[in-house]
This record gives C-alpha cells, structure tokens and sequence, in this order.
C-alpha cells in the first residue's frame, strides 16, 4: 500500500476504519499488503508499527514515513477492498499520524499506532 498523493498537510483525526481477515481464534490479520501483514492482531489492544523506513515514489514526488495506512471514513473502506468481499470492517483508534493523503482515490491516514475497536462494522 502506498500513497498515490501526499498532503501538504497532514490531516489529523483520532480514528478511522481498517479491513482484516477474521482469524479463527478471534485475531484479525490486514487483508491489504503491509510488511506487518501476517501479524495477527488482538482487538482492543494498541499496536506499534515497527518499522522506521520511508517509503518513496519517483512518480509521486515524494517521501512519507512507514506506517498503519487507515481509510478516514467507512465507505472508503468498503470500496477499497471490493464488494464481492465480506471481509469485516473494524473502526481503529489512531495515534501519531505521520502522513496523509490519497490511495486509490480515497483519503488515508498513515499512523505509527492503532488499536481496534472490538464489533464489525456493517
């Protein structure tokens, strides 16, 4: 997942939405790329994102730090990962947003903490 446009400005909010696998003891795993990809996650618990890389984009001119990439808003979320998917949809705190912009056309946080929010999303 990367960033097709950077904001100026980085947009600050305090949650947003995420897609996941349901794993089968409860702990979901993101269904989108991410080098944290096969982690699986707890809900109701904060997780750090390890990494300290920037990513970088010749064709997007520009650099932004790594991290939990989050869709600001419901729908956003459900576009992106396609409606022939039933994959649940977790509203996440976020902490230290480093970035922001767009993916795929839709607005995106990039934060470096996050903690999902317990009950699926319709």
């Amino acid at each position: 997942m990367c960033l097709d446009t950077i904001d100026a400005k980085t947009r600050k909010v305090k949650y947003g939405y995420k897609v996941y696998y349901k794993y089968h003891d409860g702990g979901l795993i993101g269904v989108f790329y991410t080098p944290s990809k096969l982690h699986r996650y707890l809900v109701d618990e904060w997780i750090k994102d390890g990494y300290t890389f920037d990513l970088w984009d010749a064709e997007r001119n520009g650099t932004y730090p790594a991290g939990f990439h989050v869709s600001t808003n419901k729908k956003s979320a459900k576009i992106m990962v396609g409606s022939e998917h039933s994959y649940p949809i977790h509203k996440v705190l976020v902490k230290d947003i480093v970035a922001s912009g767009t993916q795929d056309g839709h607005n995106v946080v990039v934060c470096r903490q996050k903690k999902i929010l317990p009950g699926e999303i319709k």
